[in-house]
């Protein structure tokens, strides 16, 4: 996926490394020794993915991510208009509906 962040980081905390995958989705990391690391991909609206490796002396190794969409709120039933402050005030909490809650609020239907 091109444009995701991946870090790497040593288990035991003393060593961090991180950079953005090229237009092909592919990237390059390296560890100062063998050890165990745990590798994050991560890029806006897809699902974090972690991994726990263990690196030996040969000091190479392929370490693919395939990142998920993240889910997203599809719908919402009101039954009631009473409902309607109450559900706005939970959305809230979604980043994906925050605007919606804006809108309704700056409208005076909230």
């Amino acid at each position: 996926m091109p444009g995701a962040l991946v870090s790497v980081k040593a288990l035991n905390g003393c060593w961090a490394q991180r950079t953005q995958t090229d237009s092909k989705g592919s990237y390059f990391l390296g560890a100062p020794v063998p050890g165990e690391y745990r590798l994050l991909a991560e890029l806006p609206g897809l699902i974090k993915q972690a991994r726990d490796v263990t690196l030996d002396a040969s000091g190479t190794r392929r370490i693919d991510f395939a990142l998920q969409h993240a889910p997203v709120l599809s719908s919402v039933t009101i039954n009631e208009p009473g409902d309607l402050p109450e559900m706005v005030q939970r959305l809230r909490f979604l980043p994906l509906c925050r605007s919606l809650a804006d809108l309704l609020r700056e409208r005076g239907e909230e």
